[in-house]
């Protein structure tokens, strides 16, 4: 890829238990193209990922999020991972820093449950999520079922609700508080959440949660993109997101 990002400066704000290809296959796609990444976080010193249900690496935060400033960068990147979304949506730190990308129309991406957060970010300006009037997908209740399903029987026995962040309380409906329906209620209407249509080309491919895109076959990926701001739904649309959020930031103007 051309150098078209030189001069782009990128966050990516995480907490402990972010999902790491979400935030190395992007990094990777950005740096390529001549962005300087940062990483930014509430942890200190270092910032643990995760390889779905297992610790993988930690990376070096570069900024504390404490002293990280929206106005500093040109773009934000919110990788998912089910426990990294659910601490940072209650610090306000986090929520106005995520503020401070869409009130300036700069580039945000965010994938899986990172979508969470953005969704959980109110506008200062507005007072409603920073979603609200826009289209995004985010984890689909039917990948989120299938991968919960499958981890209560015949996988983390030990910690069977692993896959879900919250879970429903009596008398509420079966996915109240999946990532799909926590997100859409903060949209403008359900029909501003995005799956893949049925019928579309490579359906089963992108609907099954069978199949994962790749470098160099984009066929199971399934990326919204709504103005300067792009979504996906989970680790196999990642590198079509990457590569999506880099085509987008390098469309804009230097901030």
């Amino acid at each position: 890829m051309e150098k078209k990002l030189k001069g782009k400066k990128v966050a990516i704000l995480v907490a402990d238990g972010f999902e790491q290809v979400e935030l190395t296959e992007p990094k990777k796609a950005l740096e390529e193209a001549g962005a300087t990444i940062e990483i930014v976080s509430p942890a200190e010193n270092e910032v643990q990922g995760w390889n779905h249900d297992e610790k993988a690496d930690a990376f070096p935060v570069d900024m504390p999020l404490s002293r990280a400033r929206s106005d500093d960068y040109d773009a934000l990147l919110l990788p998912g991972g089910v426990r990294n979304p659910d601490q940072l949506r209650t610090m306000v730190r986090a929520v106005e820093f995520v503020d401070g990308f869409f009130a300036t129309g700069k580039p945000v991406a965010a994938i899986c449950h990172g979508v969470v957060l953005a969704a959980r970010s109110i506008s200062s300006r507005t007072g409603k999520s920073v979603l609200y009037g826009r289209k995004t997908t985010a984890l689909t209740w039917k990948l989120e079922r299938s991968a919960w399903m499958l981890s209560r029987w015949a996988g983390r026995w030990w910690d069977r609700d692993y896959y879900r962040t919250y879970r429903e309380q009596p008398g509420e409906p079966a996915g109240f508080w999946s990532v799909q329906a926590e997100v859409t209620r903060a949209l403008a209407g359900v029909e501003d959440f995005y799956e893949v249509p049925a019928g579309a080309p490579q359906y089963l491919r992108k609907d099954s949660g069978l199949f994962r895109d790749t470098a160099d076959d984009d066929r199971p990926a399934f990326v919204v993109r709504d103005g300067t701001y792009v979504s996906a739904r989970w680790p196999g649309d990642v590198h079509t997101f990457a590569l999506a959020f880099a085509r987008v930031l390098a469309g804009t103007g230097k901030s």
